[in-house]
């Protein structure tokens, strides 16, 4: 019998639960390396690596084939989506996960991403036994628990099912309504809306300060800098 603490057992549920439901993203390079270095080097935890596009593993990895794993996985990505945030990485837990998913930067599409549902992510490390996602609707399934507290913000905006350019124009006239460090939510069904955020907050001045995945999909939650000089 496996040590309970090296591995979870769960149904296949209970894994759904915990890809789809509420994680934390990791916005900065920093977490993310951090969470790379900690799964790779952590050799009392089984691992299971889950890339979307092949076939599902049957059995944990050794420690060997996940920490060359990570390191392929930190590089690729680092190559790929060069960009000053990170965001789009989540886990349950940046000090202990027991869950890594990263979307694939060159299937992402913008804030303004109208069309079905959010993209599939393209690699999945769990101590759980991972079940084919492929099929799945991310926005529409998700787990009922919520273990991460939310900033609170003063105005939410919706810009799912939102044509361009209107996710972008509603996201400055929403800044530009709030006062110093005030928190807009956007929410939007594209993880890779961190990158069309973070372009606005260079032009407004403001500060993207997390990102989590919902029930519903994604929200960017960005602090008013009263200080700065607007230029929208």
């Amino acid at each position: 019998m496996p040590n309970k603490n090296n591995l979870i057992d769960c149904k296949h549920g209970d894994y759904i639960k915990q890809v789809q439901g509420i994680l934390y993203g990791l916005l900065s390079w920093g977490d993310f390396d951090h969470v790379c270095e900690y799964i790779g080097n952590t050799k009392d935890i089984n691992w299971y690596i889950y890339e979307i596009e092949k076939s599902i593993p049957q059995n944990t990895s050794t420690n060997k084939e996940i920490k060359e794993f990570i390191r392929s996985l930190n590089s690729h990505i680092h190559k790929d989506y060069d960009r000053e945030h990170c965001g789009i990485a989540f886990v349950d837990s940046i000090d202990e996960p027991s869950i890594l998913k990263v979307f694939n930067p060159k299937l992402l599409k913008s804030i303004c991403n109208i069309y079905g549902s959010s993209p599939i992510h393209g690699w999945v490390v769990s101590r759980q036994k991972p079940v084919d996602l492929n099929t799945l609707d991310e926005i529409n399934t998700g787990s009922s628990q919520n273990n991460i507290d939310f900033p609170k913000a003063k105005r939410t905006l919706d810009a799912r099912r939102t044509g361009c350019p209107l996710p972008i124009i509603n996201t400055c006239r929403a800044l530009e309504s709030l006062h110093g460090c005030e928190l807009l939510e956007i929410m939007t069904i594209e993880p890779g809306a961190v990158k069309d955020v973070s372009i606005i907050c260079d032009r407004t001045g403001d500060r993207m300060i997390s990102t989590y995945q919902t029930h519903n999909g994604y929200s960017i939650f960005v602090e008013k800098i009263e200080s700065k000089h607007k230029n929208t």
